[in-house]
């Protein structure tokens, strides 16, 4: 979360920040878990809609989907949630 705040307000990253690992043909697909991850942390900061390179929708069915295969994955899950709860 600290890395994510770190670049949230840089115009340059607003406009071209690339997480997504799908290759559907889009920048970031805004569907899968890097992306989701990215987008939860980006919406709790107050900047996901000035981010070009995803769609700004953000649903909790979505965020509910997520699968936690691993503990990195689990590490970003409760992060965010830290963060939320502070906030």
């Amino acid at each position: 979360m600290e890395k994510t705040r770190s670049i949230a307000f840089d115009p340059s990253v607003r406009k071209h920040l690339h997480v997504c690992w799908q290759n559907t043909g889009r920048y970031n697909c805004s569907i899968c878990e890097k992306c989701l991850r990215s987008k939860i942390a980006l919406k709790l900061i107050g900047v996901l809609a000035d981010f070009e390179t995803f769609d700004a929708n953000l649903s909790l069915g979505s965020a509910r989907q997520m699968k936690i295969r691993n503990a990195s994955d689990l590490s970003f899950v409760e992060e965010n949630f830290v963060f939320a709860r502070e906030g």
